[in-house]
């Protein structure tokens, strides 16, 4: 996408994520839209399309046209899209609704992304997820926390690094957590517990993972220049091969990859950045994608953590909210969730820029978007 005319984001939202087993998925929805019309008085007449995100919604409640369902549920009498495929879903209609509007299509748009995972049990959640990687790699018994498991173990290994070091980036998560009334996980936490919490696929463990389960995430974008509204300068997205064997494990190209685009094509430097909202479904996610990104060197991020480099208080500070560590994994509506919570921070902070680095199944695609507030070029 070229940076002109970019949209600005009018409003956004998201709910408490948990496993709401006493709702349905409509139910998520209806929340997150209530949540929008108390906190930014959005109405339904100021939309002339809804982009709905959502990965499973045909396993979990056998729901086959989502869109056409969420348009009869709230008998609405404009456009309704579907995007679904990994956790990027929501990135991509993102993308779709900043192009509509740039092309003068449509006026506003609003985004949904929205999951709802706890219909099905922990196997069958797991069973989902292994659905983002090949055929061959599932047979051979690999699920997507085995996948990360094996980029952790590889980095471990390549970089001569302990495993309780992987702690320090759940700590981090934690901690800027603990002003968010939206955290699933608003406590402070310690290295011990991290290490002393059940193995799940070595070397991760629990605390090493953001909590599975049920979420919605809302973001309206509009035409206009407005400088008092978070602008999105710029979007990319990367990709490699699916395939584990076929990639650098203890690298994300991808990531690497659409960054460089955003970030060229928004016209803003590493710098100049406030705070990056990175992928933390897994501890090594965020590792892997702070040193594709460049904010740290090879081998280095696990140590700039531990010396507090992306802390709050610094120039440029890491999933300032805690991320989806501790907001929690619900994967149509994590991209969208991690937008969230970059727009949060710009308005508090009142200026600045922010990129939100997302990264789809394992690893294999990513995107990134670059905002601003008080400047858009």
């Amino acid at each position: 996408m070229t940076n002109l005319k970019f949209p600005v984001i009018e409003a956004v939202c998201r709910i408490k994520g948990g496993e709401l087993w006493n709702q349905d998925l409509m139910d998520l929805v209806r929340m997150v839209v209530d949540k929008l019309k108390a906190d930014a008085g959005f109405n339904w007449q100021q939309i002339s399309a809804v982009y709905v995100a959502n990965c499973f919604a045909q396993a979990t409640h056998q729901i086959g046209m989502l869109d056409s369902q969420l348009a009869d549920a709230f008998e609405l009498p404009i456009p309704v899209a579907w995007w679904a495929g990994t956790d990027l879903a929501g990135s991509k209609a993102l993308e779709r609704a900043c192009l509509d509007v740039m092309r003068g299509t449509r006026e506003c748009i609003l985004v949904i992304g929205v999951e709802q995972l706890s219909t099905l049990l922990e196997p069958e959640q797991q069973r989902l997820l292994a659905s983002w990687l090949l055929p061959v790699e599932q047979q051979a018994g690999l699920g997507l926390t085995g996948a990360y498991a094996l980029m952790a173990q590889q980095y471990l290994a390549k970089f001569q690094l302990d495993a309780a070091q992987l702690a320090t980036v759940s700590v981090l998560h934690h901690r800027h957590a603990l002003d968010n009334p939206l955290a699933q996980l608003r406590r402070e936490l310690k290295v011990e517990p991290v290490q002393q919490s059940a193995m799940v696929s070595s070397p991760l463990r629990q605390l090493h993972l953001a909590p599975f389960g049920d979420g919605a995430a809302a973001v309206v974008v509009r035409k206009g220049a407005d400088t008092d509204l978070v602008g999105i300068q710029s979007a990319g997205f990367g990709y490699e091969p699916m395939a584990l064997a076929a990639r650098e494990l203890t690298e994300l190209g991808a990531v690497r990859s659409a960054a460089h685009k955003a970030l060229g094509a928004g016209h803003v430097s590493l710098e100049q950045l406030n705070t990056v909202v990175v992928a933390d479904k897994f501890t090594i996610d965020t590792v892997l994608s702070l040193e594709a990104l460049g904010l740290s060197r090879q081998g280095e991020a696990l140590q700039d953590i531990e010396r507090g480099v992306f802390s709050l208080d610094r120039n440029c500070s890491l999933n300032p909210r805690g991320g989806l560590k501790t907001s929690g994994f619900a994967p149509g509506a994590s991209s969208l969730s991690q937008i969230v919570e970059a727009v949060e921070f710009l308005i508090e902070r009142k200026a600045g820029h922010a990129l939100v680095s997302s990264v789809g199944g394992s690893g294999y695609e990513s995107s990134a978007f670059v905002l601003s507030l008080g400047e858009h070029t």
